[in-house]
């Protein structure tokens, strides 16, 4: 296997008095390293650090970032943040999209769609509008557990 040329990427902005400069540099074909530097208006250093990670964890890093920094960060109010499943945001791959569309077709019709969306979800580890959302894509019926999507005759 031939590993990829590696490939930068760098981003200068301004925000209030404080400027910001974000390189990232792709190490591997599946990894990538992003430096964030910041300094005010009088060269105060506001923002130093380095992440290297698997292009694969993207989605999580970019998740996990925002949940610590809003953890810490003061609010005005007392909001709560609920904790998104561990599979929040993480791409459906085609052996998950299999078992969701097994999952829903194969449900009890008894059941109500809110009731085995949100059962998928716990065991999928997805949010409620994930399975809503992807269910359409494999070809079911978000409204009617148990159903296919509709096809208009032709």
């Amino acid at each position: 296997m031939v590993a990829a040329e590696p490939t930068e990427f760098s981003v200068k902005a301004q925000f209030g008095d404080v400027t910001y400069l974000v390189d990232a540099t792709r190490e591997r074909e599946d990894q990538v390293v992003v430096e964030i530097r910041a300094a005010d208006a009088e060269g105060v250093v506001v923002v130093d650090g380095i992440l290297r990670f698997g292009l694969d964890h993207k989605a999580a890093i970019t998740t996990l970032i925002e949940q610590v920094t809003d953890g810490v960060t003061p609010t005005k109010s007392k909001k709560q943040t609920r904790a998104q499943p561990a599979n929040a945001g993480q791409p459906w791959t085609p052996e998950l999209k299999a078992e969701l569309r097994l999952a829903w077709l194969s449900a009890d019709p008894s059941l109500t769609a809110g009731a085995l969306t949100k059962e998928l979800a716990d065991r999928l580890e997805r949010t409620r509008s994930s399975i809503r959302s992807e269910l359409p894509r494999v070809g079911c019926d978000r409204d009617k557990p148990g159903y296919d999507i509709p096809t208009a005759p032709a």
